[in-house]
């Protein structure tokens, strides 16, 4: 059975990609979330 990754797993993760890693926006989509009437949420990977 495969080990669970820890906090620890992601923390080391993180740190070892944050030089080169791109953080993109989180963009609210008002249209969307007044239609469905929930806050809609975008995350553009294109930026």
């Amino acid at each position: 059975m495969p080990e669970l990754i820890t906090l620890d797993d992601l923390t080391a993760a993180a740190a070892r990609i944050a030089p080169v890693a791109v953080r993109t926006p989180l963009l609210p989509f008002d249209t969307a979330s007044e239609q469905l009437g929930a806050e809609i949420w975008l995350k553009p990977e294109m930026l």
